[in-house]
């Protein structure tokens, strides 16, 4: 069996679970973005060839991709769509062109939505660190967003028959189970894995028995960053929670504290026009704030 696993930064994950649960597969695994880039620049035209002898394509949705046209017309799917979960933390917002506290040579759009709406009104710093509280939280349905996002991935991906109900009540025992919106912990990965290959390639005695994955699989991106649960957000949900950022470049993790993230925060949008503010999120949160 010839395999290719296609994903973003999940992708070794998704690679090593199968790699463990099928080791007679022969298995390649490629980001997104480098896959489609390959097939467009002609690059790597071994990548294209293993495309047409594949047997099985586990990954994104192929829909008017590049990948749809390379892959071998006969090979199963195993489509897993892009994983992203705001219910944890909620306050994370994408600003294109904006550089975050954790960009790194290059922006990293992910930003605070409470400090975006506090300087759209001209906030000062200190001002907007003490939004950071419970009765904000409720005001901006930060609240009501985990139980609303969590709908929403069950639903996305049981389209494409991968159950997570029984693996999100699981995972909400594990406390902070996501480490940013789109990086979870890796038996979040492991359950998606497996849920998307049971009844298919896993009966229910090997599904039952991959279950041990969950404790055995390396945790590859707890070397990437973390943004905290917000200890409001966290009670809810039976643990601590806190205000420390994590920004983890090659050889050199940092910490940040919340006043430390607003200043970084508030200084790249100074370097930016103000087109920003009219962002309709961005106005929404502002008008919000401005009650409060």
């Amino acid at each position: 069996m010839k395999v290719i696993i296609v994903s973003n930064c999940v992708t070794s994950t998704y690679y090593e679970v199968v790699q463990t649960l099928f080791p007679d597969w022969t298995i390649k695994g490629a980001g997104f973005n480098e896959a489609e880039r390959w097939l467009e620049t002609g690059e790597k035209p071994e990548f294209e060839k293993y495309l047409k002898e594949c047997d099985l394509y586990i990954g994104w949705p192929l829909d008017g991709l590049r990948l749809a046209s390379a892959l071998n017309p006969d090979a199963e799917r195993v489509i897993i769509p892009e994983l992203y979960f705001r219910g944890l933390h909620p306050d994370v917002a994408m600003l294109d062109g904006f550089w975050g506290p954790f960009s790194e040579g290059a922006p990293h759009t992910q930003t605070s939505l409470i400090a975006l709406g506090a300087r759209a009104i001209g906030k000062t710093a200190e001002e907007t660190q003490a939004l950071f509280r419970e009765d904000v939280y409720e005001k901006l349905g930060y609240f009501d967003l985990y139980k609303t996002d969590r709908s929403r991935l069950v639903a996305e991906f049981g389209k494409y028959g991968i159950g997570l109900q029984d693996a999100f009540d699981y995972w909400e025992t594990q406390r902070d189970f996501f480490y940013i919106c789109h990086h979870p912990r890796s038996f979040v990965l492991v359950d998606i894995a497996r849920n998307a290959l049971k009844g298919r390639f896993l009966d229910e005695e090997a599904f039952a028995r991959s279950e041990s994955l969950r404790r055995t699989q390396p945790d590859r991106l707890a070397i990437s960053e973390v943004w905290p649960v917000y200890p409001e957000i966290a009670r809810r949900f039976g643990f601590e929670g806190g205000f420390t950022w994590l920004k983890q470049p090659q050889y050199a993790p940092r910490e940040m504290s919340l006043s430390g993230v607003i200043d970084i925060i508030f200084e790249s949008l100074g370097r930016m026009d103000d087109a920003w503010k009219s962002v309709p999120f961005i106005a929404e949160c502002a008008k919000t704030l401005e009650s409060v």
